[in-house]
């Protein structure tokens, strides 16, 4: 509220700090979208993706609630997958698309969790997507480390690579698997990048 706002800024001026409150505050996708554009990006591809289906995973919060974020589509989002298709990649749909992670009901109900992700993980193979691509550190988390437990729970062998979109996009622009680090995945990325 305004009153606040008057107080933060009070606040700031005695440490010698001028704030206008004009500063615009962008997700990282819509920048790159938005700020960069997609021809640019496409300009950067050393290594196109050619061939890699990739399933795309917005998260809750990217495009919801839809009141106050309107800039891509809550129930069919295309960002992530114009990205994915700038690399060279295939973006795949597949029925899921929309389901959320389970990220924040494992905190208080790990079962119902391992649904929401093995339904998820079902339809992405299904689809015959080799990997997940999302934009959410929560989901990174949740996907990366449940795949063993959902295959231990219902019998299944899901072993479906997760990454940043921004992982994929530093491969396609040239970098290694080992300066991204892929060794700390949990889920092994060897299926896609045999040197990971």
């Amino acid at each position: 509220n305004k009153e606040e706002f008057e107080e933060i800024r009070e606040i700031l001026k005695k440490k010698g700090y001028n704030y206008k409150g004009t500063a615009e505050i962008n997700h990282f996708v819509r920048y790159l979208i938005e700020g960069i554009g997609i021809e640019k990006i496409k300009k950067c591809v050393k290594n196109p993706l050619n061939g890699l289906k990739v399933a795309t995973h917005t998260g809750c919060h990217y495009a919801r609630p839809s009141d106050w974020i309107q800039w891509d589509d809550p129930l069919n989002p295309k960002c992530l997958d114009e990205l994915v298709k700038a690399i060279g990649a295939e973006a795949i749909n597949y029925t899921e698309k929309t389901l959320c992670c389970g990220a924040a009901v494992d905190r208080v109900n790990s079962k119902i969790a391992l649904e929401i992700a093995k339904r998820k993980f079902q339809s992405i193979t299904e689809s015959g997507a080799q990997c997940i691509a999302l934009n959410c550190p929560a989901c990174f988390q949740q996907f990366d480390n449940i795949q063993k437990n959902v295959n231990k729970e219902f019998g299944t062998n899901f072993q479906i690579p997760i990454f940043y979109i921004t992982e994929l996009m530093a491969i396609a622009f040239g970098h290694s698997p080992e300066e991204l680090g892929f060794k700390f995945h949990s889920t092994k990325l060897k299926s896609i990048f045999p040197d990971s």
